[in-house]
């Protein structure tokens, strides 16, 4: 079973289950042979892409990937871009290291990356 598979099987079994889409739940034909024929880094740059677009993202805290999507997002959010020091995560509930209403990050630390993204 692949990681994706497993999430979904997961997601599912919630109170609230979330659908689990894929940039290859997306695409179709020729548009979805274009992607497979990209390589793993060029599919990161479309994952990003997607991602930053999305109705809400979670990601994990300890992913530099994660934070730049969230960061991003963040310019949209009612929190703004400005104040968010090194080490604000600390003070936030256990297993959550940034929340706003479009991003969420799971961990209990971000490694420094919130003081290192830019929007």
């Amino acid at each position: 079973m692949s990681s994706i598979q497993s999430f979904s099987q997961e997601i599912s079994a919630l109170s609230t289950p979330v659908p689990v889409v894929t940039k290859r739940d997306l695409l179709f034909g020729a548009d979805l042979a274009e992607l497979e024929s990209l390589t793993w880094d060029q599919q990161a740059l479309v994952d990003l892409l997607v991602l930053e677009r999305g109705a809400f993202f979670m990601g994990m805290a300890d992913s530099s990937f994660a934070w730049t999507i969230s960061h991003g997002r963040r310019k949209f959010s009612k929190k703004g871009t400005c104040q968010m020091p090194k080490g604000f995560w600390k003070s936030m509930l256990w297993g959550t290291a940034y929340e706003d209403e479009f991003s969420d990050l799971i961990g209990n630390h971000g490694y420094g990356w919130e003081d290192k993204m830019w929007p």
